[in-house]
């Protein structure tokens, strides 16, 4: 009897779980794998999030250093802290690209926009133009022959400048700006031979006579003419891009992605005394409602509005503020705007 019973007692030691064991054990792995689905998703959500704004705040850096850039030296090189008095347009053309006369200047929501940037605007947003100069300038090693289609400039290794090339040449008083048709470098000695002659390129020279007799140490640098607007790139997105004219020619390239609209205003200084008298639209400053010109515009104020590539990034559709004004988007992208002031160099007293 006891071989018997120890038997039954082994086999009753090996029957396994019980029904209910086994459920108790099925709900208890549930709940845990809910909470790790739980984690998995919230980190999921902040990844995503957190992926979100960093791309927007790499975008709005890539769009500040561009803008701000140029902003900053507005007219450099030939406004010389606003001193220059004359600028003599020696080019067979003074329109859009080769207003040198105009350092700054922008249009408002898309309207009144020249013929190079009509049709390339998105509707609504403002569009900037910056024209200065750029790279390394070269000086006058004599004074200038009138008439002379000729300047004699230090010679620099490599040479700053070339044929095609738009310069201006200015002592901080006067500057006169005009198209290189043939230049005669030597390396880095010497003197370098830049040959402004008419009757050829793009715009090309309607006169080779200066209506200022240059002295030696007057700098020679290459100008250009910049617009930003905002835009739609080959995927169907809005975008902030750039155009450049240089050597007569323009180009235009994608700065970057997601920006979906640029608002501009311009600190205006009437009585002189290096700091704005408020902030304006290019309206505003275009139509002379204020009494000031954009020759009076010391600083630019740029509000971006910017978006997430991606959609689904944040849990429900929520509103947003631009420019003063309370949006309702239809996705659920991430929106973010963004404001700098930039104050033109050449402008401060």
């Amino acid at each position: 009897m006891t071989v018997f019973s120890d038997k039954w007692s082994a086999r009753a030691k090996q029957s396994g779980f019980s029904m209910i064991e086994l459920m108790i054990s099925m709900v208890i792995s549930l709940v845990l794998i809910a909470g790790v689905v739980s984690v998995f998703q919230s980190n999921k959500r902040t990844y995503i999030t957190g992926d979100a704004l960093a791309e927007i705040q790499e975008n709005v850096r890539i769009a500040y250093d561009y803008i701000a850039r140029e902003v900053r030296m507005a007219g450099s090189g030939y406004s010389c802290l606003a001193n220059v008095t004359t600028v003599q347009n020696m080019l067979n053309s003074t329109d859009f690209d080769f207003n040198f006369a105009q350092p700054l200047e922008a249009y408002d929501n898309g309207n009144n926009l020249p013929a190079a940037l009509s049709g390339v605007v998105k509707s609504g947003t403002d569009a900037l133009v910056v024209r200065g100069t750029y790279g390394v300038g070269a000086k006058l090693e004599t004074e200038l022959d009138n008439p002379s289609a000729s300047l004699k400039v230090t010679s620099i290794d490599p040479p700053p400048m070339g044929v095609d090339d738009i310069v201006v040449v200015t002592d901080c008083r006067t500057a006169s700006i005009f198209q290189i048709t043939n230049f005669s470098g030597n390396g880095n000695s010497g003197s370098d031979n830049v040959v402004h002659n008419t009757g050829t390129g793009t715009p090309g020279n309607q006169t080779k006579n200066f209506i200022y007799p240059f002295q030696a140490g007057a700098t020679v640098i290459k100008t250009r003419t910049i617009a930003y607007y905002i835009g739609t790139n080959a995927n169907g997105e809005s975008a902030l891009f750039q155009r450049a004219t240089d050597q007569g020619s323009s180009d235009t390239i994608e700065v970057v992605e997601g920006i979906q609209d640029m608002q501009l205003t311009f600190g205006v200084d009437t009585n002189d005394d290096g700091l704005p008298e408020g902030y304006y639209t290019p309206t505003q400053i275009t139509d002379g409602s204020i009494g000031a010109e954009w020759s009076d515009a010391i600083s630019a104020r740029i509000n971006l509005l910017v978006r997430s590539i991606d959609d689904n990034v944040v849990d429900s559709i929520s509103s947003y503020t631009f420019n003063g004004k309370t949006i309702t988007p239809t996705d659920k992208r991430m929106y973010r705007e963004v404001s700098f002031v930039v104050a033109i160099r050449g402008r401060l007293q």
